[in-house]
């Protein structure tokens, strides 16, 4: 394996940030000084001016293999994750087949061990009728998690039965991943949108479909529902003010519960939908610029704990029908850095921000060891990072799908180098991108 030298370089951890030299070796951050020259071979990567970040531990994406590897797989998903300095992801059960069984499960997993170029775990999701197979998984240590649907979304997921969410919350330490939405206000909503605008409504509908409301509500009954059994509730993709104030409350007497919010809840507003339209169509929607603001500020507050993409790619064919057909879901996993970079950037959040929501909190909400910061002793899973802007569009995206709800936007900080494990595994020039410590084919397909 080999060793290396990142000379001069900004490292960024939850405490801050310091300029100092940084030796991997053997896989792991051997030796973090203001000054490095070991006496053996090394190559020497000059890190003056770039920043060096704890890899980004990414609890939430589609990456859609089994089934749907149309819209993206394995590899071609992972190497857009690990161009975007993403060092490990936890794979969502809403495939096809669904990820409901072990035997599913496994084969999945398989799958994965083949193909990907990073690290990646799965879910199973709960059904109305399979609360103790996700138990066995867990006790097995084959799922990483249990995935909840509570509001309907790509997959038909979507659970009904309380007392089986109430039987794992009783018997499990492993997250409990929450998609929260109240399935009885969007339904209502929809109908009344129907009734208004028939089989052809406008995109800027889809947040009066998906309001608020359905959000606060659901959040609001999983979490009583789960401080009852003091259950390790992780609730995904916070997209509402309303949420926010009531988590602020909340989570103080509850230290089970750990929060996720994604880079397109804190970049786009309500009002994107009508130059967007279905390319910023998600579950839950994006809300207005109130909503916004509040997550944002829940970033510096602490009440947000994680970030994750919810990377969710389709084809374009498939995003470019009416808004009834068009399915829910963007490609992100690639861009998390650059959007919230750029945020940092505007003084939103610090960097040392985003090392925290990023990689650190993940890391911990998943019980992992020596990972997740750039320190003497951890696993070296970190990326190399430039602050210089680039322009997103339809040549430098990567993603199978080859679309981006951010093509024509300038963003900043872009990852020239990502190591996993010791291991560089993506390197980027101003001309080239290479993959070629992945995989013996070195082909970019």
């Amino acid at each position: 394996m080999p060793e290396w030298l990142i000379k001069d370089v900004q490292v960024v951890n939850t405490d801050g940030v310091s300029t100092c030299d940084v030796l991997i070796r053997r896989g792991r951050f051997e030796q973090i000084a203001p000054s490095l020259s070991p006496p053996f071979r090394v190559t020497e990567i000059h890190g003056k001016g770039k920043f060096l970040f704890p890899g980004i531990i990414d609890l939430h994406v589609h990456f859609r293999t089994p089934g749907l590897t149309s819209k993206g797989d394995f590899t071609s998903e992972g190497r857009a994750a690990l161009a975007g300095g993403v060092t490990q992801v936890y794979d969502m059960p809403n495939t096809l087949p669904p990820i409901t069984s072990r035997n599913i499960l496994a084969e999945k997993q398989r799958l994965a061990q083949q193909s990907s170029p990073l690290p990646i775990r799965s879910y199973i999701a709960l059904t109305n009728n399979n609360a103790d197979e996700c138990l066995r998984a867990i006790e097995e240590g084959s799922a990483a998690g249990i995935k909840v649907f509570l509001g309907s979304t790509t997959g038909n997921l979507l659970l009904t039965n309380f007392q089986a969410l109430e039987k794992v919350m009783a018997n499990t330490v492993a997250p409990i991943l929450v998609h929260s939405e109240d399935e009885r206000i969007i339904r209502r909503q929809a109908s009344i949108v129907r009734g208004k605008y028939g089989s052809s409504p406008p995109f800027t509908v889809h947040p009066m479909i998906r309001p608020p409301e359905a959000c606060i509500q659901s959040t609001q009954f999983v979490v009583e529902l789960g401080h009852q059994y003091r259950a390790p509730l992780h609730i995904l993709h916070l997209s509402t003010a309303d949420e926010v104030g009531y988590l602020r409350n909340v989570k103080p007497n509850y230290p089970e519960l750990t929060v996720e919010t994604c880079p397109q809840y804190l970049w786009f507003t309500d009002d994107d939908f009508a130059t967007l339209q279905w390319r910023i169509k998600c579950n839950p929607a994006i809300k207005s610029s109130t909503h916004r603001a509040a997550l944002r500020q829940a970033l510096r507050d602490g009440v947000i704990d994680t970030i994750g993409s919810d990377h969710a790619p389709h084809t374009l064919a498939e995003k470019q029908q009416s808004y009834w057909k068009a399915p829910s879901g963007m490609p992100m996993v690639g861009h998390t850095f650059s959007v919230l970079f750029t945020l940092a950037k505007q003084g939103i959040i610090s960097v040392s921000d985003m090392a925290t929501l990023l990689s650190y909190h993940p890391a911990r909400r998943m019980g992992l060891a020596s990972v997740g910061a750039i320190r003497e002793g951890y696993r070296a899973d970190c990326f190399l990072a430039i602050d210089q802007p680039y322009r997103v569009s339809r040549s430098n995206i990567l993603y199978k799908c080859k679309w981006s709800p951010l093509e024509g936007t300038i963003l900043h900080g872009q990852v020239s180098h990502t190591w996993v494990n010791g291991r560089l595994m993506f390197h980027r020039t101003t001309s080239t991108i290479d993959f070629t410590s992945c995989f013996t084919d070195s082909s970019l397909s």
